[in-house]
């Protein structure tokens, strides 16, 4: 859990958030703001994914 919580990759998309919460406040809510939910989500899996990838390299060269 640590991993993902100090990461870079899911820090930044945990701060892109912050952007889309007030974007989603302060804009009328129509397509485009659930395209913006959907991009933050795909970016977020991305992070998420990448962190676990590189995880078990890390862990494969170990060996």
């Amino acid at each position: 859990m640590r991993k993902y919580l100090f990461s870079v990759k899911t820090v930044v998309a945990a701060f892109g958030l912050i952007g889309l919460i007030r974007a989603t406040v302060r804009n009328p809510r129509d397509w485009r703001t659930a395209l913006l939910w959907v991009v933050w989500l795909s970016t977020f899996v991305t992070a998420v994914g990448t962190v676990q990838i590189d995880a078990r390299r890390a862990a494969l060269e170990d060996v």
